[in-house]
């Protein structure tokens, strides 16, 4: 405001002395007041100490004493205007004051260049960082989530164990309540005819038939039985535990062996005295319904026997069915617990590091 108000009072006055009859040499002090407010004006103005101030002052005071000698220089007894002439060398001192703003402070904008420049660099060092722990993350979850598929894998195939071995069980019970099933009808039978004292050669024959029918069916049933296969399951823990059902396994597979190899000598016994029997026709009837009671008795007996080695098989294997499932739950169990604690484990560090890197972040990152 000050450089263009001066700027204005110059013009007045250039205005006021041109209307006047002057020389060919204006005043020193008014062009040189008129070169330097034709500068600019927008410039930053610039604080003068107390020692400019009045070397300014100084100045004016020789400038306004010198220019009524330049006038009378070039013009006779012409007074000159001293009060506006001070006025303008006052303008145009305050103007070059003014006009001037100073030096630019090129060292500060410097070191803030430099210091802008090293946080720049320090940013691009953190993002880079960040970006690297990105990385590792996503292949670390990339590993965490292979590891849980192989895991839920390992779970579906346990799964499909129990179940096969479920549905095998069920076939081995199935079958061992049919034998005793056909055990219980020929001791049924045994019975009646232990009640029934008169009785032909026919009805004999025919009793015979089907008691080695009966014996044929039972026979192949446990060779079945004693064939089939038990798949070793290697169970982490219990070994012990694995090792007795294995034993006992074996164990009860020899004694449907030893049965059906006494049940198969019983039947070459009945049809030796089948065809004995049929040789030896003409013998008494007494004799011969001795016999046939004593070994009818014979017969009855081994099926008893038969009948609670198959109960107590029975057993055993209902009681090894419950033991393999639940020693298969409670792996299937811990090895999902397992799992959820790995889960979670990784879920709660993963999400400490991302607090890590944001509150890295807004430390580095100016608000």
């Amino acid at each position: 405001m000050a450089a263009s108000v001066t700027a204005n009072e110059a013009a007045n006055t250039l205005r006021t002395l041109k209307q006047r009859p002057q020389g060919k040499f204006p005043p020193v002090g008014i062009s040189v007041s008129v070169e330097r407010s034709a500068r600019d004006t927008n410039k930053r103005p610039r604080a003068a100490s107390v020692g400019k101030l009045k070397q300014n002052q100084k100045k004016k005071t020789d400038t306004t004493q010198k220019q009524p000698t330049a006038v009378q220089y070039e013009m006779e007894s012409w007074p000159a205007p001293q009060k506006t002439e001070e006025k303008m060398a006052d303008g145009a001192d305050v103007a070059i004051e003014d006009e001037g703003g100073g030096d630019l402070p090129g060292e500060d904008i410097n070191a803030e260049i430099a210091e802008i420049a090293a946080k720049n660099e320090q940013l691009q060092d953190s993002v880079a960082a960040l970006q690297h722990k990105f990385s590792l993350r996503e292949e670390e979850t990339h590993q965490l989530l292979l590891g849980l598929g192989a895991l839920n894998a390992v779970a579906n195939e346990l799964t499909a164990l129990q179940k096969d071995y479920q549905e095998r069980s069920t076939k081995n019970t199935a079958l061992i309540e049919e034998s005793l099933m056909q055990i219980s009808n020929c001791s049924d039978r045994v019975d009646t005819l232990k009640r029934s004292r008169g009785l032909t050669s026919t009805q004999l024959q025919k009793f015979r038939c089907e008691c080695t029918q009966q014996i044929n069916r039972l026979i192949s049933r446990l060779g079945d039985l004693a064939e089939t296969t038990y798949e070793p399951v290697h169970l982490d823990g219990n070994e012990g535990d694995v090792s007795c059902g294995g034993m006992r396994t074996s164990e009860n597979r020899l004694g449907i062996e030893s049965l059906r190899k006494e049940v198969d000598k019983y039947r070459m016994q009945v049809d030796e005295e089948g065809s004995s029997t049929s040789s030896l026709s003409n013998r008494t009837t007494s004799t011969a319904a001795v016999e046939t009671t004593e070994r009818i008795n014979l017969a009855l007996a081994q099926l008893e026997e038969l009948h609670g080695e198959m109960y107590e098989l029975k057993q055993c294997l209902v009681q090894e069915n419950q033991f393999f499932r639940r020693h298969l739950e409670n792996l299937v169990s811990r090895q999902m617990v397992h799992i959820r604690e790995v889960q979670d484990n990784e879920t709660e560090r993963i999400y400490e590091e991302m607090d890590d890197i944001r509150s890295g972040m807004s430390k580095i990152v100016p608000k």
